[in-house]
């Protein structure tokens, strides 16, 4: 396994986790859950991955319920706010900038959060 760094605070504290990843996640649910309109490229790798990021953190509290196997994560009992922004933000909230023929439709190269 190889450790791959996520990010790094502003007082040098590392996170990392280990690769290679898997996915265990249902993401029809998380689309579902978070009321996802169908027009939203569901292929687009970086769009499913940032959703998923986004469920994930509204369900910090209850994360240990949904995967038993993060018990030894550090993890508040509190949902995380986290919000898309940018072009992910468009490609939700409207629905010509999914369209390939559309003017305002752009591929994306990166996703683009915000949390408090």
């Amino acid at each position: 396994m190889t450790r791959c760094l996520l990010t790094e605070d502003y007082d040098k504290t590392r996170y990392e986790i280990e690769t290679p990843l898997t996915a265990s996640v249902d993401y029809n649910k998380v689309r579902g859950e978070l009321g996802v309109p169908e027009y939203v490229d569901s292929k687009s790798f970086l769009i499913e991955r940032g959703l998923v990021t986004i469920w994930a953190a509204m369900k910090a509290g209850s994360l240990r319920e949904v995967n038993p196997a993060a018990e030894q994560l550090k993890i508040e009992n509190a949902p995380i706010p986290v919000l898309f922004f940018g072009e992910g933000a468009v490609k939700l909230l409207c629905q010509e900038a999914n369209k390939s023929n559309s003017p305002l439709y752009r591929e994306i190269d990166d996703i683009d959060l915000i949390t408090s």
